[in-house]
C-alpha cells in the first residue's frame, strides 16, 4: 500500500511525457492542465468541507489540505484523455461525450478505490459508493470541458462551480429520494449489457480515433486492474464489475489494428 502514492506520481509523470511527445502546443497544454489541476482541488476541496460524502485515507502522504496532491495530479490526466479521445466531436456536444468518458473511468475507478481504502464515502451506493460520487467526476469534467481550449483560466471558476451545481441538483432533483442501490448484481449486469453494446457499436463504426490516445490510458487502466488482483481478487462480484468495462476498448484496439494491417497491405 506504501508504494500506490509513489506509483501515482510515476503514473502521471509517464502519462504527461508521452502526452508532450506528439504535442505542438506544449506551453498551452502545460498551462491547460496545470488550470484543471488547480481547479481539481478547489472542486474537491469545497466538495468535502460542504458535503461532508467522503474522506480520503491516511496513507495518503503528501495532501494539500485535505486532498492528496497525487489526486491532484490524476485529474488532469482523466479529464484531458477524454478530450483527447473525443477531438472529432464537435463543440458543445464534445463536452457532453468527454463528461461522459469521465463517468464511466469513475464507475470503475471509485469501486476499487474505495475497496482497498484509498478513500471513504458517509453514504451508501453499490459497492460502498454513491452514484452521486461517481456522477461528481462526470460533472467536474464538463466543467473543464466547456471552457478550458478557449478561455483556460475560465476553468478555475467555471469547473467547481458547474461541479456544485450539478451535484446539487442529481442529490435534491432525484438521488437524495430514490433507493441508493446498494445490490451489485443489477449494476453488474446493466455495465455488462451497456458494455458488450458499446463494443459492437465500436466494431461496425469505430470513431476516429488516435490508437496513440487509447494506448496512453493503458498505465493508468492497468495500474487499478493491478490493484484489484493484489487486494481485491477474492471480490468475486467487484473483479465482474471491473471486467466489464474491458470490451469497448480491447474492440476498438482491434478494429483499429485491423484497419491499419488493411491499409498496409
Amino acid at each position: 500500500m506504501a508504494a500506490i502514492e509513489p506509483a501515482c506520481f510515476a503514473i502521471a509523470a509517464l502519462w504527461l511525457a508521452l502526452r508532450l511527445v506528439a504535442e505542438r502546443d506544449r506551453r498551452g497544454l502545460v498551462l491547460r492542465l496545470l488550470v484543471v489541476a488547480a481547479a481539481s482541488w478547489m472542486g474537491e476541496e469545497s466538495c468535502i468541507r460542504l458535503y461532508g460524502f467522503y474522506g480520503y485515507a491516511k496513507l495518503w502522504q503528501l495532501r494539500l489540505l485535505d486532498v492528496p496532491l497525487a489526486v491532484v495530479c490524476i485529474w488532469p490526466i482523466v479529464v484531458q484523455s477524454a478530450l483527447d479521445l473525443t477531438r472529432a466531436v464537435r463543440t458543445p456536444r464534445r463536452a457532453l461525450v468527454a463528461a461522459a468518458l469521465v463517468t464511466v473511468d469513475a464507475s470503475l475507478i471509485e469501486p476499487i478505490s474505495t475497496r482497498i481504502g484509498l478513500w471513504t464515502w458517509f453514504h451508501a451506493g453499490p459497492f460502498s459508493v454513491p452514484v452521486v460520487g461517481v456522477l461528481g467526476w462526470g460533472c467536474f469534467a464538463l466543467g473543464v470541458a466547456l471552457v478550458i481550449e478557449r478561455r483556460p483560466l475560465w476553468a478555475l471558476v467555471v469547473a467547481p462551480a458547474v461541479t456544485h451545481l450539478c451535484l446539487l441538483a442529481a442529490w435534491w432533483g432525484a438521488l437524495r429520494w430514490l433507493p441508493p442501490g446498494e445490490g451489485e448484481l443489477p449494476w453488474i449486469a446493466l455495465a455488462a449489457l451497456g458494455s458488450c453494446a458499446a463494443a459492437v457499436l465500436l466494431w461496425r463504426r469505430p470513431p476516429p480515433v488516435l490508437v496513440r490516445d487509447v494506448w496512453l490510458r493503458a498505465p493508468a487502466a492497468g495500474f487499478f486492474f493491478a490493484l484489484l488482483a493484489l487486494f481485491a481478487r477474492d471480490d468475486l462480484l467487484l473483479v465482474a464489475w471491473a471486467l466489464a468495462f474491458a470490451p469497448p476498448w480491447l474492440v476498438l484496439l482491434a478494429r483499429r489494428r485491423a484497419e491499419t494491417s488493411r491499409g498496409a497491405s
